[in-house]
C-alpha cells in the first residue's frame, strides 16, 4: 500500500512538472481538500489547473524536486524543493527575472487510489527575499500574495 501510494505522489508531481494538468483529473479526488489552498478561489480540480497555469506564466521554468516521500498507512510525507525564475506579473508584482530553489513539506491522505486532503508547509519568505522582496520581509503580506500563504486557519497539520 505504502509503495502504491508513493507512486500517486510521484504522478501528482510529474503532472505538474510536464504541465499535463489533466493527469489531476485521475489522482485527485473530484472532493479532496487542500488545507494549502489559496483563499478565495474554490477548491476544484479545475482551480487546482487554472492557479498552475497562471504560476507557470509568472514562473515558466517553476519544478517540484521530490527529496523524499515516507508513506504510512493512508498518509504520505513529501520532503520537496520547488525553484524557478520570476519571467512576468503576478500578484500586482513585476518580474524581478530572480532564480529562487527553496524547500517545503507536504502531507498528503490517499484513499481508493486518489489524493483526498493535502496540506502544506513552504519557506515563503524565503521566496519572498529570493524574488528581492525584503521589504516584505517581517511584515504580514499583501492581500494579493494570499498565494503564497500556506496557512488555514481551520485545519492545522
Amino acid at each position: 500500500m505504502s509503495e502504491a501510494n508513493k507512486a500517486i505522489i510521484r504522478r501528482y508531481r510529474e503532472a505538474y512538472n510536464s504541465a499535463n494538468l489533466d493527469e489531476l483529473d485521475e489522482i485527485l479526488a473530484p472532493d479532496w481538500i487542500s488545507h494549502a489552498w489559496i483563499e478565495g478561489i474554490p477548491r476544484t480540480i479545475e482551480s487546482a489547473k487554472e492557479l498552475h497555469r497562471m504560476t507557470l506564466s509568472a514562473f515558466p521554468d517553476w519544478h517540484f524536486t521530490t527529496r523524499a516521500l515516507i508513506a504510512e498507512d493512508d498518509l504520505v510525507v513529501e520532503h520537496f524543493s520547488f525553484s524557478g525564475t520570476h519571467k512576468a506579473e503576478i500578484g500586482g508584482l513585476p518580474p524581478t527575472g530572480n532564480h529562487f530553489d527553496l524547500g517545503g513539506v507536504s502531507i498528503f491522505r490517499i484513499a481508493d487510489g486518489k489524493i483526498v486532503e493535502h496540506w502544506a508547509h513552504a519557506d515563503e519568505l524565503g521566496f519572498l527575499e529570493a524574488l528581492g522582496l525584503p521589504e516584505y520581509i517581517g511584515v504580514e503580506m499583501p492581500p494579493a500574495w494570499s498565494m503564497a500563504s500556506h496557512r488555514d486557519p481551520q485545519h492545522h497539520a
